[in-house]
């Protein structure tokens, strides 16, 4: 443990028999006291060694510092000694270079002349082939597109004229329906919504005769209502390409169940 030197002052020894002092505690103490007093010793020794190396290492950074200052001032000199060598050339330049600069400055300024005359000249001529060029192609785009409009009108004509033509109607269908007459029993009739949904379903499909467009439909009817005995189509195509006046034409097919 660490004695400080107040504890040495107060410390106290037991008495012992006939007013003596215990030897082996005072023994104690002074070897305890002893080892204190080398510890310290020990810290000083290193605490004055670490002092010399600092001491050693301050010295050698002042010796830099002075060899830097050194290397600093030769320096400065140095850029002073190349600043007047300098000045003093470029004083005996400036006057030549000011006569040869002038005269660089008016043949460029003449030549920069020159050469914004021709730019613009030829400026001039590219925009003027440029306003041709444009005009030309905007003429040509509207004749194009006048073209394409009138192509695209007569186009829309025929177009119309061929729908019109092409139009198809679905005039009757007869069916054989005694026996739901004689029973008035529903299933014994036709469900017509499923009847027009049939004939609404081929009608949308293309067909180029009328006889074909009659039999889809003969053939749908019949197999959709199985208690029907027969039926009968009427189709129409208004304004066929007949090559004359022809409000209609109108194809009927009439079959049987065993037919």
């Amino acid at each position: 443990m660490r004695i400080t030197p107040i504890e040495i002052r107060q410390k106290t020894f037991e008495a012992k028999a006939f007013r003596g002092i215990d030897k082996d505690e005072v023994q104690a103490f002074l070897t305890t006291l002893s080892q204190e007093w080398d510890k310290l010793l020990e810290e000083n020794r290193q605490q004055k060694i670490a002092l010399e190396r600092a001491e050693s290492q301050v010295s050698k950074m002042r010796e830099v510092e002075t060899g830097l200052y050194q290397t600093l001032k030769t320096a400065q000199d140095t850029s002073q000694n190349i600043t007047q060598q300098a000045q003093q050339e470029a004083d005996k330049l400036r006057g030549k270079t000011e006569q040869e600069a002038t005269q660089a400055r008016i043949a460029a300024q003449q030549e920069a002349e020159k050469l914004r005359t021709t730019a613009k000249q030829e400026a001039d001529k590219l925009l003027a082939d440029a306003r041709a060029a444009a005009k030309k192609l905007v003429d040509d785009a509207q004749r194009e597109s006048d073209r394409l409009s009138g192509s695209m009108q007569t186009r829309y004509a025929d177009l119309e004229r061929e729908h019109k033509q092409l139009q198809s109607s679905f005039d009757k269908l007869l069916a054989d329906l005694r026996a739901a007459a004689a029973t008035d029993s529903l299933p014994r009739t036709i469900n017509y919504e499923q009847l027009y949904a049939i004939v609404l379903a081929e009608m949308k499909q293309p067909a180029r005769l009328l006889e074909h467009l009659g039999q889809r439909i003969l053939d749908r009817v019949l197999g959709q209502f199985a208690h029907i005995a027969g039926a009968e189509v009427s189709v129409s195509k208004f304004n066929p390409p007949l090559g004359g006046i022809c409000h209609r034409a109108r194809v009927t097919l009439r079959r049987g169940r065993r037919e």
